[in-house]
């Protein structure tokens, strides 16, 4: 019994390091002429002066559940919109278990806010959000990075001050992990756009998602619970198995977002071009 508690106590140890000791280390994400993904953390002057892409704004990626350094920026790559601008990485870390990743995920999903405390790399968001979300910034939030994502925006609104921070901000989501339908509202408000008269202008405030039918973590109640934005399974395969796959396949339903290559198209042939495709959370 003992030892029992005492191997709970590491796995927490271990979950509260993560979370609110291990500083979120910024990257910036890239690819060679080989097509291979590069990553490069920033040192800290650098992460005060992120630089603006083409489309004048910021880009910033929040990565998801049981991403190390190298999946993480491969993700981050995958669903990036910056073209030929910088990329960025916010890295929350991976935790050293299975265990003590998931209770970190269960912290984010039903705890995380200014009482019980931000993590790391919430604070990291919510302070890029206060430096660009007016002049120019857009996030992607991935599985878990949807809860970073979300309780950054929680936070900035509990503030009224606040509202209109966000008003050059857009942000996509990929199998959210939190309600899009809640992060839009949230969205919405720290962007000011009820103040915004046109309507299509509007439409182009709102977040965006990515959430494959069988994605356990967008779809499943008491996870994300979404609604989903098309795909399929595999020919050969079964439900069960596109569900198991999802805790250590390299291509899978939950991954399978944005530009995942030829190898990902099987999951999305109710497409006609055979690549996932973004939703409003209005629609």
């Amino acid at each position: 019994k003992r030892e029992f508690y005492h191997q709970v106590s590491l796995l927490a140890d271990e979950a509260y390091r993560k979370i609110f000791i291990e500083k979120a280390r910024v990257y910036e994400v890239s690819k060679d002429k080989e097509g291979k993904v590069q990553r490069r953390e920033l040192s800290d002057e650098e992460k005060m002066n992120l630089k603006k892409g083409p489309d004048g704004k910021v880009h910033i990626a929040n990565n998801g559940i049981f991403n190390d350094i190298d999946g993480a920026a491969k993700y981050a790559e995958q669903h990036s919109s910056a073209d030929s601008g910088p990329q960025y990485l916010i890295h929350f870390e991976q935790a050293n278990n299975f265990t003590s990743e998931l209770m970190i995920a269960a912290y984010q999903k039903n705890l995380e806010n200014d009482f019980w405390g931000l993590s790391n790399a919430t604070v990291q968001t919510k302070d890029y959000m206060t430096q660009f979300g007016q002049s120019g910034l857009h996030i992607d939030g991935h599985s878990r990075g949807t809860l970073t994502t979300g309780s950054a925006m929680g936070s900035l609104a509990r503030d009224p001050a606040n509202v209109g921070i966000l008003g050059k901000t857009s942000m996509n989501f990929f199998g959210a992990a939190y309600s899009v339908q809640k992060a839009d509202s949230l969205l919405g408000v720290l962007q000011s756009r009820s103040g915004v008269s046109s309507e299509s202008q509007r439409e182009a405030m709102e977040l965006r998602y990515q959430n494959h039918n069988l994605d356990p973590v967008a779809r499943l109640p008491l996870v994300g619970f979404n609604p989903a934005t098309g795909g399929t399974v595999p020919d050969g395969s079964v439900r069960v198995w596109e569900w198991l796959k999802v805790l250590g396949g390299d291509k899978t339903v939950h991954n399978c977002y944005g530009n995942g290559g030829p190898a990902c198209k099987p999951f999305w042939k109710d497409s006609t071009d055979g690549v996932p495709h973004f939703k409003r959370a209005g629609e």
